[in-house]
Parts: structure tokens; sequence; C-alpha cells
């Protein structure tokens, strides 16, 4: 991550938090990218056309007519 940038101060601090949790390795690793993934700091948050679409396809809700009833 660039210095500086809000991404690189949030994994600085997991870092620092997966030592005092004495996480050494991997597991530290799982911790901090698990960490930033769940924040929506991986990757972009933005929602782009195509996941709004696929969001909204797979929260429709279903009707009797589409199930056979």
């Amino acid at each position: 991550m660039p210095a500086g940038t809000a991404v690189a101060k949030a994994e600085s601090a997991l870092r620092s938090q997966a030592r005092e949790k004495h996480f050494t390795g991997r597991r530290a690793d799982r911790y901090v990218y698990g960490a930033l993934n769940n924040a929506g700091l991986m990757r972009g948050n933005k929602t782009t056309r195509k996941g709004a679409r696929k969001l909204h396809r797979k929260h429709q809700p279903v009707r009797r007519s589409d199930i056979g009833y």
C-alpha cells in the first residue's frame, strides 16, 4: 500500500494488533487482510452497474408461480 494512505494506516494498526495477540506469519496475514477485507478496504467499494443488477436479481421476491405452486 502507498505510504500515508488510509489503507496503509489501517494495515499498520492491524499489524500492531496482530503482534499484541502474538500472531506471526500466515496467521498474522490472515488477521490483517481479513480485517481489511471485512472493512471494505482491500478492493474498491463503489457499486458498479453490473454489481447493482446482480444484487437486485439476487434479492427479488419469489412468486409462487415461479416455483410451481
